[in-house]
């Protein structure tokens, strides 16, 4: 159930709350999910505040109690269970190969934490079956008014400091009118779910006649090869392209221009969009970097 909210809320859907909070000028950043310990499970949504937002936290909680009072109101129809369920046996299926070290840590601390017997098949059976009546009582779970709120800024009133570093911090209520604000907050019926193409439907790597040696591929605009692993089995494909510019490193100016692009370009690619998200949840990536030639 966790996984299903997770991802519903995490969806950069026209009217989710990352895009909410965003298109708002509120947020540059927003993270939900849950947090597991030994003791038990907490889920968090962190957010990146603008000064817009800094300077309205009311709204940003108010624009989060409308999701989650939504989310509750509006039972998450089987396809985002589908869609959870497609995504996590992709991740399963050609998981990144990691070290002995980095294998034997995780395991033991998911030992720690939960039953031995489930470490191994949670990641393969956990989402075998759609369970509404289950989902639905994680949902009622979600209470805003039962937040534990945090707020970190400049300027904010303190009135204690911590005994280890000597942080200061203040501790405090919200007001009967904010929490019955809140409750009442009604949010729009954001429970449609867009096809996303780039899933695979069969899971099976076809291998093509590249699979001994490399081939070369052109087309009207590029030229680049291609060869095909098959050591570890995951169907990955890579594209660097090198821009030399024999001026980057003519002089401190064009050096400093060239990491300003680089900037630039670079939260265009981390901009999330409609197309973007789609590309992402299918383990698309990219990046951008300046080098001294180019």
């Amino acid at each position: 159930p966790i996984s299903i909210i997770d991802y519903f809320l995490n969806f950069e859907a026209p009217k989710s709350l990352v895009t909410q909070l965003k298109s708002q000028n509120l947020a540059t950043k927003v993270e939900i999910g849950p947090w597991s310990h030994s003791y038990g499970s907490i889920f968090f949504i962190d957010v990146a505040l603008t000064e817009k937002g800094y300077n309205n936290t009311n709204q940003v909680i108010l624009q989060i109690a409308k999701h989650l009072n939504s989310l509750k109101a509006n039972n998450l129809p089987k396809k985002f269970y589908h869609r959870v369920r497609k995504t996590k046996e992709l991740d399963f299926r050609f998981a990144e190969s990691q070290s002995f070290f980095d294998e034997a840590s995780g395991l033991a601390k998911s030992m720690w934490i939960y039953p031995e017997e489930s470490i191994v098949r949670s990641m393969s059976t956990l989402d075998k079956q759609f369970d509404p009546v289950t989902l639905q009582q994680f949902i009622n779970q979600l209470d805003i008014n039962k937040a534990h709120i945090t707020i970190v800024g400049p300027n904010v009133p303190v009135n204690a400091k911590t005994k280890q570093w000597g942080v200061e911090y203040s501790i405090g209520t919200f007001t009967d009118q904010q929490i019955q604000e809140w409750s009442k907050a009604k949010g729009h019926n954001n429970t449609s779910l867009a096809d996303n193409p780039y899933l695979p439907e069969n899971f099976d790597q076809l291998y093509s006649s590249c699979d001994q040696e490399p081939c070369k591929i052109d087309d009207s605009i590029i030229t680049y090869w291609h060869l095909q692993d098959k050591s570890y089995k995951k169907p990955k494909a890579a594209l660097n392209i090198n821009l030399k510019n024999k001026t980057i490193v003519t002089n401190a100016k064009e050096a400093v221009l060239a990491k300003v692009l680089n900037t630039y370009l670079s939260s265009l690619l981390a901009y999330k969009s409609d197309f973007s998200s789609l590309l992402t949840e299918a383990g698309f990536s990219a990046q951008i970097n300046v080098g001294k030639k180019g």
